[in-house]
């Protein structure tokens, strides 16, 4: 079984390399960078929430993907063992789509 926090800490590595410098021209440290990663994501997280009730929303990260808020309505079923009708609930998924490098090198069957 992979190791969970692996990916992190290699994504942790890769910006701690690649920010600039900050103050004093030292470069950022773990935990500074894990900080501004997960004030990043809380960002990220806080926006789709905000517009989580508007149908077709989208927010594009850069060339990486794009993440699209669906509403679907429910729909009438008739259930098979007791004829009766019933309405299902509505639905609202957010969609990723990738983009960019990502989609170059995905493996289509």
């Amino acid at each position: 079984m992979p190791d969970k926090t692996k990916g992190r800490d290699q994504l942790i590595n890769i910006l701690q390399e690649d920010l600039p410098p900050v103050i004093n021209q030292t470069s950022l440290t773990k935990k500074e960078v894990e900080a501004i990663l997960g004030v990043v994501i809380q960002g990220i997280e806080k926006t789709l929430l905000q517009n989580l009730d508007i149908n077709g929303f989208s927010l594009k990260l850069n060339q990486l993907a794009k993440l699209t808020v669906r509403h679907k309505a429910g729909i009438i079923r008739k259930i098979p063992f007791n004829g009766e009708t019933t309405l299902t609930k509505d639905k609202r998924k957010i969609k990723l789509v990738i983009l960019g490098k990502l989609r170059e090198n995905e493996i289509v069957k």
